[in-house]
């Protein structure tokens, strides 16, 4: 079973305490602009599914210029997001645009939070999917 059918089939045994309010967003590690959300790992250890926004920079070597052996190296950053249950079991991960600034991944997530009010945790994973595919 993958991990999306897997994700589908706790949506359909779990239905009645897999809600939004079971869900933290967890920003810790990093460095995007959304660290109001970020919150303590005591807190996060209550909640048994975790919403994990991280940065992960690879790099990746261009040959610009060749000053003898040295060469120019390129950072490409790119944003994953991860749905963890129990800390444990990654169920989901979604890799953002590469070109993705800061800023957009921290207005993506703020319209996420605003809908997450008005949603039940299914419509928000279709919503989830449907913006990031």
């Amino acid at each position: 079973m993958d991990k999306f059918e897997r994700l589908k089939d706790i949506i359909r045994n779990k239905k009645n305490d897999f809600n939004i309010n079971n869900f933290v967003l967890d920003t810790k590690g990093s460095k995007s602009n959304i660290s109001d959300y970020a919150i303590d790992y005591k807190q996060i250890e209550k909640h048994p599914y975790i919403i994990n926004l991280l940065t992960y920079e690879k790099s990746i070597p261009e040959k610009k210029k060749n000053y003898g052996n040295k060469l120019d190296y390129e950072m490409n950053k790119y944003y994953f997001l991860k749905l963890y249950i129990n800390k444990e079991e990654e169920l989901l991960e979604i890799t953002l645009n590469k070109s993705s600034t800061k800023k957009d991944i921290h207005l993506l997530f703020l319209k996420y939070l605003d809908k997450i009010n008005f949603l039940n945790i299914n419509d928000f994973l279709e919503y989830l999917f449907k913006v990031l595919q």
